[in-house]
Formats: structure tokens, C-alpha cells, sequence
């Protein structure tokens, strides 16, 4: 049983400070909700209040906060985020020095595997990010797309999808995560796309992508651009031209053997006379 699914749960008040996020949060919150949500935020804040919903907190074995006391002498960190990342990042640009906060021990598989249920049941999984987590999964836990599935409550097939994003070579990833903001997003589809061209050329096809905020649609059609050797500009405009109309399928008529009355068929598949 996970820790969150305990029935007594106590709000407490807890530093900013002590608090750091997870490694491999899976959260992806859009432009106008984390719009949305600061606003809120601010509201709360000017009646001189902080009852926003408590975020969820792991805390940190001695041995965890030892390390990181190794590399920061100063650092006062003794809890790990595993839901509520961006209520916190919204807290410290507001100037919040404590938030409410329900605190929890749990494993780091744990804390990712609370993380990443949280951000599905609430659809707010980052595609590139659920794709390492299940890499994860799949290559250092060594579970299989059956106990993956079985996991989540998801299909096999859903798995094996995400699982073929991992084949995005590091430099487009590292592309994706330092020039894609909430506003430019890139779908897991997207990622199918990147993932389907040569390595060598991942990181190219995502630069056309992000720079000319392609759809999934455009994008199958820059890979197509860059498969011909054309460079990024028009590339990108040839990923952003219509594309002709499908051609209409010519019928061929039907004359019937008995009195030679001739048919066709319309669009809705029936016979019509002509």
C-alpha cells in the first residue's frame, strides 16, 4: 500500500526552504492553469491566508540530507516534493516562506510511482517525462510492458508506445527540455515522429518543430522535408503549406443483368440510378 493511501493524514506548515523537487517529476502544467493557479495564489496570499491544497511531501532519510549536505553545506532540505510542484514554484515567486504541506515516508520508486498516478489521474503527464519514467521501469527495475500496464491499470499497447519514445537521442531531448514552454507544446505524438527518423536527425526535426510551433500533422510533413535535404526554412514551410485535397475515388458504374438500368455509388456507399 502506498503511503498516500492512508487514512489519517496531517496538514502541517513547512518551509520553502526545507523542501526541493523531485528528480523525474512527470508534472506538466499549461500556460493558463499555472496562470490560473497563481492568481489564486495571490488572492489567498492578500487576505492573509494560505489555504491552498496542502502539497504532498516525502521526507528524506538521514543518509539523503546528509549527501546533499555534502555538496551544500548551507542547504536545509529534509523533504522531497512528490505532488504540488507547481503550487510550490508558484509560493517562492509570490514570497511565501511556508506552505501547507502533508508529509509522508516513502521509497524513491515510491515517491515516483505516487507522482507519476497523481499527474495521470489529473492529465497533467509530461510526454517526454512519463517516456524516461518508464525507461526506468522497463530498463533499471526490469519490469515488463505486462507488469507496467498492470501497474497503472493501462494497456500493453499504451505501453509499448510510450516505451518507443525512448529511442529520442539525447541532444533533441535536451532540445525539448530547455526550449519548450508551457505555451509550445509538444505532444507525445510529436515524439513518435522525432523517434521514427535517424538519430542524426532527431535533433534537427525537433528544432523545426519547436522553432516553427508545428502541429503532429506539420510535423510528418517536415520529417518528409528534411528526408528530401531541404534546410530548416523550408522545411518548415513546407510542413506548413495545405496539403492538396485527397483525390475524390471514381466509382465505376453498375448496369444491372436484368434490366440494364445503370448505378452508381454515392459518398454514403448506396446505390443511386444514372
Amino acid at each position: 500500500m502506498l503511503p498516500t493511501e492512508e487514512k489519517q493524514q496531517t496538514i502541517e506548515l513547512v518551509p520553502l526552504q526545507s523542501i526541493k523537487p523531485l528528480p523525474g517529476n512527470v508534472a506538466a502544467i499549461g500556460k493558463e492553469e499555472d496562470s490560473m493557479l497563481r492568481t489564486d495564489m495571490t488572492r489567498i496570499e492578500a487576505k492573509g491566508l494560505y489555504k491552498i491544497d496542502p502539497i504532498l511531501l516525502r521526507r528524506l532519510t538521514a543518509e539523503e540530507i546528509q549527501e546533499i549536505k555534502t555538496k551544500e553545506p548551507w542547504s536545509q532540505v529534509q523533504f522531497q516534493i512528490l505532488d504540488g510542484h507547481s503550487r510550490w514554484e508558484a509560493a517562492r515567486d509570490l514570497g511565501w516562506t511556508r506552505i501547507r504541506a502533508i508529509i509522508v515516508d516513502a521509497t524513491r520508486d515510491e515517491a515516483l510511482e505516487i507522482n507519476y498516478k497523481k499527474n495521470r489521474a489529473r492529465g497533467t503527464v509530461d510526454p517526454l517525462r512519463e517516456a524516461m519514467y518508464f525507461r526506468h521501469l522497463y530498463e533499471d527495475l526490469k519490469l515488463t510492458e505486462e507488469k507496467i500496464a498492470e501497474k497503472f491499470g493501462i494497456d500493453r499497447s499504451y505501453v509499448a508506445k510510450i516505451l518507443k519514445r525512448i529511442k529520442i537521442s539525447k541532444e533533441a531531448r535536451r532540445n525539448i527540455v530547455n526550449r519548450v514552454t508551457p505555451g509550445r507544446k509538444i505532444s507525445g505524438k510529436h515524439l513518435e515522429v522525432i523517434a521514427s527518423v535517424p538519430e542524426e536527425k532527431q535533433a534537427e526535426l525537433t528544432d523545426i518543430i519547436i522553432e516553427g510551433g508545428l502541429s503532429y500533422r506539420q510535423a510528418e510533413r517536415a520529417k518528409e522535408a528534411i528526408e528530401e535535404g531541404l534546410p530548416k526554412e523550408e522545411a518548415i514551410q513546407k510542413a506548413k503549406e495545405k496539403p492538396p485535397p485527397k483525390p475524390k475515388k471514381e466509382w465505376e458504374p453498375w448496369a444491372c443483368e436484368k434490366c440494364g438500368q445503370k448505378y452508381r455509388i454515392n459518398w454514403k456507399k448506396k446505390l443511386i440510378q444514372i
